[in-house]
This record gives structure tokens, sequence and C-alpha cells, in this order.
């Protein structure tokens, strides 16, 4: 079947299209929410800005797509086959991506609230995506890379992440981590009290060289902690409590500090260049020489104590 016949015959309210071949289709900035394609061969197809969402895409061939900007929220897409996928910034949130294969390339897309239970990864690449508050239980990987991802509050029990799997620059805030089988240190990830561990994933034992804390060159974010000279980009700290920390001369720049307390905190130098401070308490901070360019302030409570509000 061709776009055309596709995108007519959904104008006038057919939805399924169950185990049609839709191979190499090409569709752009069209609207397809809802649509069923269970058990459909979307192979090699390019779907950019596709509204895909709410869709039923299990059992899907999605192998070597191009997924740019496409919108997939909601949509079922278990035991989809998305190898050698291709996506930039598509939405996949609260979407149904159990039992799937990512062995893709996906950077900066939006996987929060969604379900990725049990996926497989081998040679996959996901960096600065959103996966907070996913189900990531049970996944397997091999040789992939996860960077500068957004764990927060996601639940990665029992998750198995090979030698060769790369997790880095991480944000673990209050994500579940029992149970998880990694072969290799959390290097410049954060956690913070709410990270869930047990003393079995707590340590790494590397043949030859010795017994490791896994968060040995990880960032303990918490109130009173030196996070001087921090890299912190673009990071979600929302809604925790870094009163009296060190963060003088870290780099905040794009940082969610809203609803946060940063009561006494040193920020001196630091970068806040677009920093949201919505929410948050600074009172008795020290912003000397700090870089605020296009901050955001929004019933933020200043150094001396007064509210500000910048429309």
């Amino acid at each position: 079947m061709d776009a055309g016949e596709l995108l007519r015959r959904y104008a006038i309210g057919e939805r399924n299209f169950s185990g049609v071949n839709f191979s190499r289709l090409h569709l752009e900035e069209v609207d397809l929410c809802g649509v069923n394609l269970n058990g459909a061969e979307l192979t090699g197809t390019h779907l950019n800005d596709v509204n895909l969402s709410y869709a039923n895409l299990s059992n899907v061939s999605l192998q070597r797509v191009t997924l740019l900007g496409a919108n997939f929220e909601g949509a079922n897409l278990s035991n989809a086959r998305l190898d050698g996928a291709e996506a930039e910034y598509a939405n996949f949130k609260a979407a149904n991506l159990s039992h799937a294969n990512l062995s893709g390339r996906f950077q900066g897309v939006d996987f929060s609230y969604a379900d990725l239970s049990n996926i497989y990864m081998d040679h996959g690449w996901i960096e600065e995506a959103n996966i907070s508050y996913a189900n990531l239980s049970n996944i397997t990987t091999y040789q992939s890379t996860l960077d500068k991802v957004n764990l927060r509050g996601a639940n990665l029990s029992n998750a198995f992440f090979s030698d060769g799997t790369r997790l880095r620059k991480a944000n673990l805030i209050g994500a579940n981590l029992t149970g998880m089988d990694i072969g290799e240190l959390l290097t410049d990830c954060i956690y913070d009290t709410e990270t869930i561990i047990d003393e079995k994933t707590r340590y790494l034992s590397i043949p030859g060289i010795g017994i490791f804390e896994i968060f040995e060159q990880a960032i303990f974010i918490g109130s009173g902690e030196n996070l001087n000279s921090a890299s912190l980009e673009n990071t979600d700290l929302s809604d925790l409590d870094l009163s009296e920390a060190d963060l003088s001369y870290a780099n905040l720049k794009g940082t969610n500090l809203s609803n946060s307390s940063l009561f006494q905190a040193n920020l001196e130098g630091a970068d806040l260049e677009k920093a949201n401070f919505t929410g948050a308490d600074l009172e008795g901070a020290n912003l000397n020489n700090a870089y605020l360019y296009n901050a955001i302030f929004d019933s933020t409570v200043m150094p001396d104590g007064s509210i500000r509000d910048d429309d």
C-alpha cells in the first residue's frame, strides 16, 4: 500500500491496517493518531514529524526507520523491532515498548513514563534522552551506550548491562537500581539518598584489579555537599534539598532547579544561564559573579528574602 492510499483511507475513518506492508514508505507531518498497524511491515520507512500517538504498533518491524520528531506518545510498540532505527527528538512518552528491540540510535528522545521493561539492545545508542520515571526492569544490553540520559525515578531493577555497555553522566536521582548487573563504574552519574540500591549491586568486582563501590566515580547530590566546579548542565535537579551546598563555579547552564531549596548555597561564579529557578528558595545564597543570563525567576525567593517574578 502506498502513502496516498493509506492517507485517503485514514481520512474517511478507516483505522485498521494491521499486517500491511508499508516498507520504504515516506510520510512527513501527517496525523495517524490511533491507527492500528499491529504486525505491519515498516522497514526502511521515513516517518518524520508523523503523529502516531496512541497507535497500535505492536509486533511491527521498524528496522532502519527514520523518526525525526515523530510522536508515539501513549502508543503500543510492544515486541516492535527498532534495530537500526534513527530517532531524533521523537516522543515516546508513556508508550509501551516492552520486549522491543531498541538496537538503534536515539538522540534527544522522550521516553519518560514509558514501559521499557524487557527491551533488548545490542550496539544501541541513547544520548541526551529523557527516560525519567520509566520502567526499565529486566532490560538486556550489549555493547551499548547510554550517555547523558535522565533516569530520574526510573525502575532499573534487574537490568543487565554487559561489560561493554556504558552508562555515563546519567541522572539516577530516585532511581531503583536493585538487582542491576553492570560491568563498570557509574562514571559522572548523579544520585541521592532516594536512589535505591542493594548491597550486591553496590559493589563491582573487576577481575585482576579489585572490588570497587559502584558510585566511586559518581556525584552525590544533597544538602551541604561539595559540588564545586561540578558539570551539571541541563540536569533535572528540581524539588531537591541543596541547602548549604557548595555549587561555586559549577556548570548549571539550562539546569532545572525549580522548587528546590538552595538556602545559603554557594553559587559564586556558577554558570546559571537559562537555569530554571521557578519556586526555588535562594534565601541567603551567594550569587556573586554568577552568570545569570536568561535564567528563569518565577515565585523565586531571592538571597535577600524578596520574591522575584519575571514576566
